[in-house]
């Protein structure tokens, strides 16, 4: 869920079959389908999991008047090397039953306490045999993704985190009541698809560190950086093992601020927050979310001069939510919240020298999920304008002396 190509063509992706099948199950059987038009919704470097089709539909109802709805087409993209991994992490499966059976399960307990409360659009179709699935279209109501490059001010942060409180309490009261099965407790970056991962990393470390030099205020860090790409896989598999005697929840797993969508009224206040994109969703400290979304969504300003506010208010709404749902166990410390952040900051560096390469690259034709695993010339290409994007490299001016301080990269 995107900005917009404005780019239309006929029916390509999905079959006329079920659009039609949905538009019974919301008009009526005597509705008709008169017309399908499909609209690519994502732009080059704005969705790299998936492909992403806004369907929109003109319907002729049983009164004879007509109306327009669109859906969005969520299928496994087309892309050669990308497809295959993601594939073998099993994602579509694993959202397909968050949107399904796990978040209605949370919305739910909130009902059931007096509280309504949404967290994403409404899944409508599965398609049969298929890793794809029909969701509810936000463009409709109103809902819009903030600029990558610039992030998040502090109101969008703390809606996100509002949020975010609220789905984290709510997993944990799910977990103690029905479990969730083990592919969101292994999570998907398992040691076989996480090897071939970090090798190929490994071998763009020279380009690496070639373009962080071109910045002399990240030059005394990059030792460091070589130390921590160097024993970083048995310390991310570290960090995925769930420790049963702290405080876990079920992760978004891929929190940044093109998978969160808000909702203006006329006078641009924030009526609502959904987030979209669960496939990496996984079991375990909630220091993974945080970490994650504050590294790579937050705009530069305040990143860094109010994460402990924002970890602080993060922790006041979990409280607040687990109170409200009745959560007979110990309720977590802000300590303890803490101690977790600190014990598992490798997500943090993972953020900023994984992730946030490619959150801040501009606009490119190159920025596909095949692109970002291989090392092709239109691959390398598209590294070195991410690795030596003067705005990534003044974000690593600020971040990498402020994780060092921490003892992050020790």
């Amino acid at each position: 869920m995107a900005n917009d190509k404005n780019e239309t063509e006929t029916l390509k992706s999905v079959k006329e079959e079920y659009i039609t099948e949905v538009i019974e199950k919301e008009f009526g059987k005597n509705a008709k389908v008169k017309k399908i038009e499909e609209v690519l919704t994502s732009g080059a470097g704005e969705n790299y999991a998936s492909d992403l089709h806004r369907i929109q539909v003109d319907v002729e109802l049983e009164d004879k008047t007509e109306t327009t709805v669109s859906y969005i087409y969520k299928a496994m993209p087309n892309s050669e090397f990308g497809g295959q991994m993601l594939k073998a992490m099993n994602i579509f499966p694993r959202e397909i039953e968050i949107y399904t059976k796990i978040i209605p399960k949370f919305e739910e307990l909130y009902k059931e306490a007096g509280k309504t409360v949404r967290f994403s659009p409404k899944c409508v179709f599965v398609a049969p045999g298929e890793e794809a699935f029909l969701m509810e279209d936000l463009k409709p109501k109103k809902f819009v993704n903030a600029k990558r490059q610039i992030g998040l001010n502090i109101d969008q942060v703390k809606r996100t985190l509002e949020k975010l409180a609220e789905y984290h309490a709510a997993s944990v009261i799910v977990y103690e009541r029905d479990g969730y099965a083990a592919t969101y407790i292994e999570g998907i970056f398992k040691e076989e698809i996480m090897k071939p991962m970090l090798e190929m990393q490994k071998s763009l470390m020279n380009i690496y560190i070639d373009c962080l030099k071109q910045n002399e205020n990240v030059q005394p860090y990059i030792h460091k950086m070589l130390k921590m790409l160097d024993y970083g896989f048995d310390k991310f598999l570290d960090a995925m093992k769930v420790n049963e005697n702290e405080f876990n929840v079920l992760n978004h797993g891929d929190l940044w601020c093109n998978n969160i969508m808000f909702q203006y009224d006329d006078n641009d206040n924030i009526t609502e927050t959904y987030f979209v994109d669960y496939a990496a969703a996984k079991y375990g400290s909630p220091s993974q979310d945080l970490w994650y979304f504050l590294l790579s969504s937050c705009e530069k300003s305040i990143k860094i001069d109010k994460f402990e506010y924002f970890v602080k208010f993060y922790h006041d709404k979990l409280i607040e939510n687990l109170k409200l749902l009745q959560y007979t166990k110990e309720l977590p410390k802000l300590l303890d919240l803490q101690i977790q952040l600190l014990k598992n900051s490798l997500w943090a560096f993972s953020t900023v020298q994984g992730l946030l390469p490619i959150i801040l690259v501009d606009p490119t034709e190159l920025a596909t999920m095949d692109n970002f695993m291989d090392t092709g010339d239109a691959g390398m290409k598209f590294k070195i304008m991410s690795f030596s994007n003067p705005r990534y490299l003044d974000a690593l001016e600020e971040l990498l002396p402020w994780l060092d301080n921490k003892g992050i990269m020790d």
